[in-house]
């Protein structure tokens, strides 16, 4: 990082590389694109740094390009002082309003639910010491507080006719919890300061995701080998793939991912889904094969942008 010997040197943001975010309503959408904002909580040697707090910061595409919080001038900074320690605590969205008592060292986020709040939640933390870190951009490197879920459905190899076609007509996810309290920092001393928790409260009888296509052929599935990509990605919009967000937490015995097809007519297919845990930041996989005698699940894990492990499970 740049060094710099002298107090005054304007406290500017950026964004960590490949911190781009996606929003279900628009799978495309960047985080770096015009109007977008994030809020940060930030101290230095604990005292305030910005006027208010928190202070949202907003990109702007047009010259000059990048992230400003007093308006859109490179004149309007907060400045450094090299013999502090700052903090700096974020969130992207900024929509998303965390509770009153959220400081560079706790943020709170209580109700949080994916009935409203279905868009991608990301936190970050930054410490800097001017003193020997110099006063450089404050790069935010931003981490994926939900977990993300991806279904695709296919008929199980070997099914006659190997030509045989049908159509998911609808979708949901049952048993599992939409809603609960995410703390990102230290809830108790012995927490590390990029700590996420959530707490969930438990499943209830409301359906999560729940989907219908726009015609009941939209989604079609094959038996393998007989065409060249045989499962239908569910949720997928467009080219876009159908990953839908889930909050972290311990899977119970009562979590499903449900379907109709249009052979099967109201019967409901139902898929419990493998593994013990969502986790922060991780993406999850499920393809789901049909059969005559029932169904077959395999689950691959990946963090968000690097292919894991997984494994098969039968049902």
């Amino acid at each position: 990082k740049e060094t710099v010997d002298q107090d005054g040197g304007p406290m500017a943001f950026s964004v960590g590389e490949g911190q781009d975010t996606r929003a279900l309503a628009n799978f495309s959408d960047k985080m770096e694109s015009d109007g977008q904002q994030f809020g940060v909580y930030a101290t230095k040697s604990g005292a305030q740094v910005f006027k208010n707090q928190p202070q949202a910061v907003t990109y702007y595409s047009s010259t000059p390009v990048g992230w400003f919080y007093y308006g859109h001038t490179p004149d309007e900074y907060e400045t450094w002082n090299r013999g502090s320690t700052y903090k700096f605590r974020a969130w992207y969205p900024y929509k998303y309003s965390p509770h009153t008592t959220s400081s560079s060292d706790l943020l709170t986020f209580d109700g949080f639910s994916l009935f409203v709040d279905n868009l991608d939640l990301m936190v970050a933390y930054e410490e800097r010491v001017p003193s020997s870190q110099g006063t450089g951009e404050v790069e935010m490197n931003f981490r994926h507080a939900l977990a993300a879920v991806q279904f695709k459905v296919q008929y199980k190899a070997g099914v006659k006719p190997e030509d045989a076609v049908d159509y998911v007509t609808s979708a949901w996810l049952s048993g599992v919890c939409a809603t609960g309290t995410f703390a990102f920092g230290k809830v108790s001393s012995s927490d590390a300061a990029d700590k996420m928790q959530w707490i969930v409260s438990s499943p209830g009888s409301r359906k999560l995701h729940e989907w219908t296509p726009t015609s009941e052929t939209d989604k079609p599935f094959y038996v393998p080998g007989n065409v060249t990509d045989p499962a239908v990605d569910v949720y997928a919009e467009s080219s876009d793939p159908g990953y839908v967000f889930v909050i972290p937490q311990t899977l119970g015995s009562e979590a499903a991912f449900n379907f109709t097809t249009k052979a099967s007519g109201s019967a409901v297919f139902t898929a419990q889904l493998p593994g013990n845990e969502w986790e922060c930041g991780k993406k999850y996989t499920y393809t789901i094969s049909v059969s005559a005698s029932g169904i077959e699940v395999e689950v691959s894990i990946k963090p968000w942008e690097e292919l894991a492990s997984g494994w098969d499970v039968f049902i």
